[in-house]
């Protein structure tokens, strides 16, 4: 999944991988997981330069799915497949407007319980679950659209603008403009070199 393990680390950081002995079969998803990979060959295989981006995005994409599929064991938990639902739907549209306090009290759970039983299962807290996905599909808009910055945020499910920069950056390493130039600049530069070639 990682072109070259220089991510793995961020990724540790960040909640995104499981740990050691919580590792969950997905099978019952393959075909997801599938259309991601083919949509993923097909980007790399373009020799486009501004699909590296995209690439990456996808590669994000399935890990996060990877991460929160849905459990065959039970006795993780009695919620275990409620939080299963909940992690289907926020797959499914992680744009919505989502009240975490209110997911937690709709669940008949106390929301310190309900990030706590969340994590076990998932192996992230609910908070980086649904940023991992609200990011990327705002770096999927960025680069297959030419909305702004705040309308992104927006469709997105942010709020607010100047959070959703702050959350981008630290997940990304770039602003959202900055990620957006950067592509840009990368597809001018190949277009722009003579006899370029790919191994």
């Amino acid at each position: 999944m990682c072109f070259s393990g220089e991510r793995c680390t961020e990724w540790q950081d960040y909640g995104w991988l499981r740990r050691d002995g919580l590792v969950y079969s997905i099978e019952h998803n393959a075909s997801e997981q599938n259309r991601l990979h083919a949509k993923l060959l097909s980007c790399l295989m373009s020799h486009e330069s501004k699909n590296v981006d995209l690439a990456k995005c996808l590669c994000e994409q399935m890990i996060c799915n990877l991460n929160t599929e849905e459990s065959h064991t039970s006795s993780i938990s009695p919620h275990a497949s409620k939080i299963d639902q909940l992690l289907k739907s926020w797959r499914t549209d992680p744009t919505s407007d989502i009240d975490l306090k209110a997911t937690a009290k709709s669940m008949n759970m106390s929301y310190t319980n309900f990030r706590r039983i969340f994590r076990l299962h998932s192996g992230q807290t609910p908070y980086q679950c649904l940023s991992a996905l609200r990011i990327a599909h705002a770096c999927s808009l960025l680069l297959g659209t030419s909305l702004s910055v705040k309308e992104i945020s927006v469709l997105s499910g942010f709020k607010h603008t100047e959070s959703f920069n702050r959350l981008f950056k630290q997940r990304t390493g770039h602003s959202p403009t900055g990620y957006r130039d950067c592509n840009q600049m990368s597809t001018m530069s190949y277009r722009n070199k003579p006899n370029a070639s790919y191994i």
